[in-house]
Parts: structure tokens; C-alpha cells; sequence
């Protein structure tokens, strides 16, 4: 893996953490965000492989986060998997996929993996 970083956003403070721990145990540099402005800001700044980026928050909704993620051609490479309590959401809003909660963490992995591999290679 290569301690590839990864950045959570998520405004529930202690799945995030929880998120960032497991990451951590499984070989990835990760980091979190407790807000999508704060998280848009730090995805900015540390330019991480993958941003794990909850759907729904208060301040800057995931779709925000994503959108200015995306028109930043300087973060073109970066994998974003929304994180929702949805089934499916409608739409991945240019996402490279999603996952639901509650998280399993040997899927995480692939699909974290994966979507990197993907954006590395765009």
C-alpha cells in the first residue's frame, strides 16, 4: 500500500475518527475532517490519494466538497468515495463510487485501492 493518504470528512466526529483509526491499522496515512469546508481545506493542502467524504453534512455538503474537488485540476487524480446511510444514493455526483454505512472495512480497502489505482491512471 505504500501508507497511500487518505482523508476523511465526516461531521460526526467519532465515525470519523473511528474511520481514521481503521485506515491507520490497515497501512493508510489518514487524517480527518470534521467539517467539508475544513475538509476542502485540507484536501487542498495535503493533495491525499483518496478523500473518504460523507454525503450529507451541514456546513458544505459532500456534493459541494466534491464539486470544488473537481474543478480543481490540480486534484484531478484524487479518488472520492461518497459514504452515505442511503441504499444507493441517486446519483454519484462524480465520484468515483460509493459505500453505505456501516462500513466494512475488507471492502473499504478494495474499493479505496482500486479507485486509486483507477485516477493514476486517468
Amino acid at each position: 500500500m505504500g501508507g497511500l493518504a487518505v482523508l476523511v470528512i465526516d461531521d460526526n466526529q467519532a465515525r470519523c475518527e473511528g474511520l481514521t483509526e481503521l485506515l491507520t491499522l490497515h497501512g493508510f496515512r489518514a487524517s480527518c475532517a470534521f467539517s467539508g469546508s475544513d475538509g476542502l481545506a485540507q484536501a487542498k493542502a495535503s493533495r491525499p490519494a483518496a478523500l473518504l467524504l460523507d454525503l450529507h453534512m451541514p456546513d458544505m455538503d459532500g456534493v459541494e466538497v466534491l464539486a470544488a474537488i473537481r474543478d480543481d485540476p490540480s486534484m484531478s487524480n484524487t479518488a472520492v468515495v461518497l459514504l452515505t446511510a442511503e441504499e444507493a444514493p441517486i446519483a454519484t455526483h462524480g465520484s468515483d463510487t460509493f459505500l453505505t454505512y456501516p462500513i466494512d472495512m475488507t471492502t473499504l480497502k478494495t474499493v479505496l485501492l482500486g479507485s486509486i489505482a483507477r485516477r493514476a491512471k486517468a
